[in-house]
């Protein structure tokens, strides 16, 4: 199956090459429901998470070239070993896995989410799901859990000194260990302008802020 991904993958970008002089593409580039998209580039090749919700498998990977023709080569969540049980516990209508963040950090991808088993019950947990190889359809790890206090929308950010900081809904901070799962106290950064609190907070370096 990876082989067959790979092949389709190299053929779509040799017909990209053909027709590269078509300046014409459709917008949206990816058509249908693919909310939320957090890309990264790596080596010459884009690549793109979306939400899945309730959908399984869950968490779609597209990669491209040329930000035109994108091809979807994995999912995230494609076994139900990942998270054991969860998907049959899931009673929220609105549940599922919510804006996921893509980052390449020191030769792995990773993709951070949050998934949402009920609102009524405020119960949801994140997770880092990992993988060397996007391509290959079941490459993606069994992910590490960590807490949010209902907040969603995880970010990652590595530092200098490779402390992974996690940026959520809020805006809230907070460190989180990889190989645990335990998150440090959580820092409010900022609360919006009024009504519901700020989604999709993002954290960059730059010029050395």
């Amino acid at each position: 199956m990876q082989l067959i991904l790979r092949l389709s993958w190299a053929i779509a970008f040799c017909i990209g090459l053909v027709l590269g002089e078509n300046s014409t593409y459709y917008n949206p580039v990816l058509s249908g429901w693919h909310s939320d998209p957090s890309c990264v580039h790596v080596n010459r090749t884009f690549f793109c998470a979306t939400s899945s919700f309730l959908s399984f498998p869950g968490i779609p990977i597209y990669a491209s070239d040329d930000l035109v023709r994108w091809t979807l080569i994995s999912h995230v969540w494609s076994r139900d070993s990942q998270l054991p049980g969860v998907s049959w516990n899931t009673s929220a209508t609105q549940g599922g896995f919510y804006a996921p963040t893509l980052r390449y950090h020191n030769g792995e991808f990773y993709v951070a989410s949050v998934y949402v088993v009920s609102i009524v019950d405020i119960d949801i947990f994140g997770v880092v799901f990992r993988s060397t190889d996007p391509f290959d359809v079941g490459g993606w790890n069994d992910p590490v859990r960590f807490e949010t206090s209902w907040r969603i929308d995880p970010d990652l950010f590595w530092d200098d000194d490779d402390t992974l900081y996690v940026a959520t809904s809020g805006i809230f901070l907070q460190t989180l260990d990889l190989d645990t799962g335990n998150v440090g106290n959580s820092i409010k950064i900022w609360n919006g302008t009024g009504g519901e609190s700020p989604e999709g907070p993002h954290i960059y370096k730059k010029d050395s802020w």
